[in-house]
């Protein structure tokens, strides 16, 4: 499974790259922002990894991108890039381990 619902209805899919992973927030009320991808290199969803075990914040260097988790909640901050309006999604405990687990099975092309 690679496609993951928080309750805001807006899903989030973690696509392979070769660069690393695209995480591609769907929006189902269409618009400029419906698709919205952020690229995050192996190396930093190793980073990212590491900080949500470690009850750490991960705020990625180069693109809007904000991860953190409350309780066993992920919240993840991004901007929509034609207007810079912040979204946050809140995936459930469920979820986020689900999350978690595909992250850290992913294989590691660096």
């Amino acid at each position: 499974m690679n496609d993951f619902s928080p309750s805001q209805g807006i899903k989030l899919y973690l696509e392979i790259v070769e660069q690393g992973v695209l995480f591609v927030f769907h929006h189902p009320t269409g618009g400029p922002g419906d698709r919205v991808r952020v690229l995050q290199s192996w190396s930093s969803v190793r980073t990212l990894i590491f900080r949500l075990r470690t009850s750490r914040t991960y705020c990625a260097k180069d693109v809007p991108l904000l991860v953190w988790k409350e309780g066993e909640e992920l919240h993840i901050k991004y901007h929509i890039p034609d207007d810079m309006e912040v979204e946050e999604c809140v995936f459930s405990a469920e979820e986020t381990e689900g999350i978690l687990t595909r992250l850290e099975g992913l294989p590691s092309w660096n």
